[in-house]
């Protein structure tokens, strides 16, 4: 398996982002070949798509005002609060870090539960926040899509992003647009569709591996955390299924089904305040 760095130059608005990671891709001496994967930044397709949002264009409501005072942020923190909470689909409570002047929100977004929405102030204009895709693996299938026409090659797109795990250090990527590879990978049956067992012989019930995020937690080594400007990766040879039809959503879970879910759901009830309710 290969994963190769790309360093992109800064993208904008309007940008033909895709254009930019081949261009990029050719600088570095290397071609897009067949059942290539690249994975990209999310900032880089929010970015180009447009979805950066100008601090002092937002109004707060009163419930963010209010949750900065409860965090004892500073008033102008209100505003990423509001964006937030407009780019969120649910809102599990949050906690601050008055050190660092900066707040977690543990929300809901894209059928994933994410900090803050995706909302980031990190690489982005001062003065300003991107967002999060709105509809990310549709952004991948046009990516794909356009990498096919610009180069007659059939790759995999994954757009990653990054996230905490509890009670662990560090972010680690996750995948939050995928197209062209099956996302999971059925462990319950083997090659020829018999049940699988373990090395002792037992049925294995219950297994499925999320190859979309072992590609993302890949490349998130070469992708950085800071200001490494390198927004995309190529890979090749990944033990991945190519399939232009996959559906991405075989990653997901329902809330009934996941452990997590229900934990936040009843932490939710204790952490919310009164006046932040809408």
């Amino acid at each position: 398996m290969e994963f190769h760095a790309i360093t992109l130059p800064l993208v904008n608005s309007g940008d033909d982002y895709i254009g930019i990671i081949l261009d990029a891709i050719k600088e570095k001496g290397l071609t897009i070949e067949d059942k290539d994967v690249i994975v990209i930044a999310s900032k880089v397709p929010s970015t180009a798509l447009g979805l950066i949002v100008k601090l002092e264009d937002c109004k707060p409501s009163q419930r963010a005002v209010d949750m900065a005072r409860e965090f004892n942020l500073d008033p102008s923190y209100a505003a990423i609060i509001q964006t937030i909470l407009d780019e969120s689909e649910d809102f599990y409570g949050g906690l601050a870090y008055q050190k660092e002047k900066f707040m977690v929100l543990w929300t809901k977004k894209n059928r994933s539960l994410s900090i803050n929405a995706g909302v980031d102030r990190k690489n982005s204009p001062l003065g300003t926040v991107a967002l999060e895709l709105r509809e990310p693996h549709k952004v991948a299938d046009n990516a794909r899509l356009d990498v096919l026409k610009k180069t007659g090659k059939h790759v995999g797109i994954s757009i990653i992003d990054s996230a905490w795990y509890p009670l662990r250090q560090g972010a680690i990527g996750f995948t939050i647009g995928l197209s062209g590879f099956e996302a999971t990978r059925d462990c319950t049956k083997d090659a020829d569709g018999k049940q699988s067992v373990d090395i002792y012989g037992r049925p294995v019930p219950i297994a499925r591996h999320c190859v979309a995020d072992d590609v993302a937690a890949g490349a998130h080594l070469m992708l950085g955390e800071a200001g490494e400007r390198v927004g995309a990766v190529l890979a090749r040879g990944l033990p991945v299924d190519f399939n232009d039809k996959a559906d991405p959503s075989s990653m997901y879970m329902s809330e009934n089904e996941d452990p997590f879910m229900r934990v936040f759901q009843a932490a939710r009830k204790v952490v919310e305040r009164p006046q932040w309710r809408d």
